[in-house]
C-alpha cells in the first residue's frame, strides 16, 4: 500500500492522460473532480500527448512550407514528426517523398518565379536527393524518367515532364500529403499506459525466450546424465563379475599354494586355464605362459585401469586397438638405419600421445606392455639392443627413444612397467 501511495501522483496523471486520449471528457472530468475532493494531486511529470489541436498546428505548418516552397523547413519538420521506421519501410511514404521533391524542383517554374539562381539551386537540390535516398526507386519504371529531370534545360518544353505543370497534378499530391499527414500525426503519440502494456509484454516474451532456452539446456543436460547413469550401471555390474571372479581365481589359487606346500605340483594346464580366465574375456589375446612375465605384463598393465583388466564393453565406446606388427617393429627398432629408426620411436610415441581419448591412450600403453615392445619384461638380447640406443652415435634415436619412455612412464600401468623393469635393473647393472 505504501509503494502505491508514493507514486499516486503519477498513477493519477495516467489513467488521466488514457482517458484524455480516447476522448472520455466526461469520465475525465469527473475522476479530476473526485480527486479535488479528496485532496489527491496529478503529477505534472507525465507529458500528455499531443491534443488534437497541436497535431492540426504542425501539419498546417508544414503544408504552408510545401505551399511556399520552403524545401528546407518542410523537411525538417517532417524528419523531426514522421518516424524513421516509417520513412525507412513504407512505400507510400517513399512515392509521396518522391513527388514532394519533384515538386519543390519545380517549385520557381510553377509558381511564376522564373529566377534562375533558384531554379538551379532547387534542381541541385533534387540531384541530390536522386543520389541518395532517391537511388532506392530508380528501377522503379513509374519514376525512372525523372531521374533525368535536372539535365533538361527546359522542363516545359519536354512531352514527358508536361503532366507535371498542370494544376491537377499539384492538386493530387497536396491532397496525398494532407492524408499521409494526417494519419501519420495521429498515430504518433501513444498514452504512457500504452508504453507500460507494451514495455510488459516485451519484457514478458524476454524472460520467456530466457526460460525456453535454459529448460532446453537442461533437459538436454538431463539427458547426458540419464545416458551416463546408464554406462556406469553396465560398468559397474560388470565390475562387480570380474571382482566375484577374482575372488573365485584367487581362492582357488590359494588352495594351489597349500597343495604345493605339501608336495603337490600345480600343472601347466591348470596355470594355463587360471590365466585364460582372467586375460582372455578383457583383451581377445591367449596367453603364452611358457613365455616368462606374460601373465604378470598382463595383470601390471590392468592397474591402469582401477586396478581391473580392461572391460571394454562396459561402455558403448568402441575400443581403441591399432593394428601393428609388433614383433616386425621390435626388429626394425635393432636393425633399421638410424634415421629411419628415429622415425620409428616418433610413430610410436605419437601412437600413444596422439590416441583419441584417455582410455585409447591406455590400450596403446596396455598393447605395448603385453607385446614387451621395449624388452623390460624379459632380460635377454632385444632388451640390451634396446638399452644399447641410449648411447647410439644419432642424437635423434637418442632423444626419441627418450621421448618414448617418457610417454610410457606418463601413465601408471608404463611408469611400473618402464622404471621398475627396465630402468631398475639397469641402474643395478
Amino acid at each position: 500500500m505504501d509503494a502505491v501511495i508514493a507514486i499516486e501522483t503519477d498513477l493519477n496523471a495516467i489513467v488521466k492522460e488514457y482517458l484524455d486520449y480516447l476522448g472520455y471528457r466526461k469520465t475525465s472530468s469527473t475522476f479530476e473532480e473526485e480527486l479535488l475532493t479528496l485532496g489527491k494531486q496529478i503529477s505534472k511529470n507525465i507529458t500528455p500527448p499531443r491534443s488534437n489541436s497541436n497535431i492540426t498546428e504542425i501539419q498546417e505548418q508544414m503544408m504552408v512550407a510545401f505551399e511556399d516552397g520552403e524545401y528546407s523547413e518542410f523537411f525538417r519538420m517532417w524528419n523531426r514528426c514522421i518516424p524513421d521506421a516509417i520513412q525507412e519501410t513504407d512505400e507510400a511514404c517513399h512515392k509521396l517523398v518522391f513527388n514532394i521533391n519533384i515538386f519543390f524542383a519545380l517549385h520557381p517554374i510553377t509558381h511564376g518565379n522564373q529566377n534562375k539562381q533558384d531554379l538551379e539551386k532547387s534542381m541541385r537540390d533534387f540531384k541530390c536527393y536522386l543520389e541518395t535516398k532517391g537511388a532506392a526507386l530508380s528501377q522503379t519504371t513509374e519514376f525512372l524518367p525523372y531521374y533525368a529531370l535536372p539535365y533538361i534545360p527546359d522542363p516545359t518544353s519536354h512531352p514527358s515532364f508536361k503532366p507535371l505543370f498542370t494544376s491537377a497534378w499539384s492538386s493530387d499530391l497536396k491532397k496525398n500529403l494532407q492524408e499521409f499527414l494526417s494519419a501519420t500525426l495521429k498515430s504518433l503519440e501513444k498514452p504512457k499506459i500504452y508504453d507500460l502494456y507494451q514495455s510488459t509484454l516485451s519484457k514478458n516474451e524476454k524472460e520467456r525466450k530466457l526460460y525456453n532456452e535454459e529448460l532446453k539446456k537442461l533437459q538436454a543436460q538431463l539427458a547426458r546424465r540419464d545416458q551416463q547413469f546408464l554406462q556406469y550401471e553396465k560398468r559397474c555390474s560388470k565390475i562387480q563379475a570380474d571382482y566375484h571372479k577374482l575372488i573365485g581365481i584367487a581362492a582357488e589359487l590359494v588352495d594351489s599354494l597349500e597343495d604345493t606346500v605339501q608336495g603337490r605340483m600345480v600343472t601347466p594346464e591348470y596355470l594355463q586355464n587360471i590365466c585364460t580366465r582372467l586375460f582372455a574375456p578383457s583383451n581377445g589375446e591367449s596367453v603364452d605362459i611358457s613365455k616368462p612375465g606374460t601373465a604378470s605384463s598382463l595383470l601390471r598393465a590392468s592397474l591402469a585401469h582401477d586396478g581391473l583388466p580392461r572391460l571394454s564393453e562396459s561402455i558403448d565406446i568402441p575400443l581403441y586397438k591399432p593394428s601393428l606388427d609388433y614383433e616386425k617393429i621390435k626388429n626394425d627398432l635393432l636393425t633399421l638405419p638410424e634415421r629411419k629408426r628415429a622415425f620409428l620411436l616418433q610413430a610410436l610415441r605419437w601412437n600413444i600421445t596422439q590416441a583419441p581419448t584417455s582410455e585409447d591412450r591406455d590400450t596403446v600403453v596396455s598393447t605395448y606392455i603385453v607385446h614387451d615392445l621395449l624388452g623390460c619384461s624379459v632380460d635377454n638380447q632385444f632388451r640390451k639392443g634396446i638399452l644399447s640406443l641410449l648411447s647410439s652415435p644419432s642424437e635423434e634415436v637418442r632423444e626419441y627413444l627418450s621421448r618414448l619412455f617418457n610417454a610410457l612412464a606418463s601413465l601408471s600401468a608404463g611408469k611400473v612397467h618402464v622404471l621398475l623393469e627396465l630402468f631398475g635393473d639397469f641402474c643395478r647393472i
